[in-house]
């Protein structure tokens, strides 16, 4: 048997078919056809972000009446739910909060009824959130797996279906997040202002009616400047920013938003 779960184990690190690293965001999506067979008392480790050690352990009590995840090697994860046992009286949270939100709960472990909303229906798909502590900061991730029950109590089958990782310390990530410009995309087609030069060495000018604020990121994610509105024109000195691309993100008066990519000579 241990045989049997250690190369099946193989096969389902083996069968990752898809794996993007984006600067400093590792993301993996897994062969759905692979499924680990973990019996009474055995487990399955995950590692997340690449480094050889196991970060999250898939595990059936000895007793096969429930399984759970465990957290390891300074990890910790949350279930997005207030109660750890997902009773009928439980509260889910929205799944898009960022990882960061202070109001979400961490703990070691989560028992799998606590990440479901509906545990009647097979497969069972469990969505994890998962922060690892290094000094005073935080670096996130997230993890899908599915669960695979020919009754209630009999649990076995399990798959890893997607894994991220982000090594940007305390980077606001979503669950589901697998780009880390996402929410940063440039939309020309709805732009109410001009921006010029572009590309440009020090000063962005940025032309408009009513203009509130521009917000400045880079393709991490990282916000690195904020000007306020100036009626129909707003100026960015970007003179000391790095050489690369950035996103600006406007909003006028209004309350109406764009965003424009900026790259910085």
């Amino acid at each position: 048997m241990k045989k049997m779960i250690f190369l099946l184990t193989t096969l389902l690190v083996v069968s990752n078919v898809f794996a993007q690293t984006e600067n400093y965001l590792l993301y993996k999506e897994y062969d759905p056809d692979f499924w680990v067979i973990v019996t009474q008392g055995h487990h399955y480790d995950i590692d997340i972000n690449d480094d050889s050690i196991p970060d999250v352990r898939y595990k059936v009590f000895t007793d096969k009446t429930g399984s759970y995840v465990l957290t390891m090697n300074g990890w910790k994860a949350c279930s997005y739910c207030l109660n750890s046992y997902g009773s009928s009286n439980s509260f889910f949270y929205d799944l898009s909060i960022p990882l960061n939100d202070t109001s979400l709960v961490w703990d070691g472990m989560c028992h799998f009824e606590a990440l479901v909303q509906n545990p009647s229906i097979t497969p069972l798909v469990y969505k994890v959130a998962l922060r690892y502590r290094d000094g005073e900061d935080f670096y996130y991730g997230w993890a899908e797996f599915e669960e695979l029950r020919e009754a209630y109590y009999n649990r076995g089958k399990f798959h890893v279906a997607q894994t991220c990782y982000c090594a940007i310390p305390n980077y606001p990530l979503h669950w589901g997040q697998t780009s880390l410009t996402e929410g940063l995309e440039e939309t020309e087609a709805t732009a109410f202002v001009a921006v010029y030069p572009n590309p440009a060495k020090d000063i962005v000018t940025i032309t408009g009616k009513d203009l509130k604020q521009a917000e400045v990121f880079n393709i991490l994610g990282q916000h690195v400047a904020t000007v306020q509105g100036q009626g129909e024109t707003m100026q960015i000195d970007i003179a000391k920013l790095p050489a690369g691309v950035y996103f600006v993100n406007i909003m006028d008066e209004e309350g109406r938003k764009c965003v424009r990519k900026v790259v910085k000579e």
